[in-house]
């Protein structure tokens, strides 16, 4: 068998500064699956949409402030991140 058959098998990780307690409530999770769906059904490969979107839900939260935070919360406030980022203003 030759090498590139062989499948990478080593841990990768990338740390996620993004996001605080307040997302511990009821449906954000859900919310963040979703958006990881999103994002794959658009395209990206699985690891990088899941990646993707635990940034993009944290950094929604980091701009919402602290305090528990709903779905729609998060639902209102991804298009402003997005219109930010496609912009190229800070996040």
């Amino acid at each position: 068998m030759s090498r590139e058959h062989w499948t990478d098998l080593r841990p990768r990780y990338l740390i996620n500064d993004t996001g605080h307690w307040g997302l511990a409530t009821g449906g954000t999770g859900d919310f963040l699956s979703g958006m990881v769906a999103g994002l794959w059904a658009q395209g990206l490969e699985p690891d990088a949409a899941a990646w993707s979107a635990a940034w993009l839900h944290g950094k929604c939260a980091d701009r919402l402030g602290l305090g528990p935070l709903l779905p729609r919360d998060l639902a209102e406030e991804l298009p402003r991140l997005l219109r930010d980022l496609y912009a190229g203003r800070p996040a």
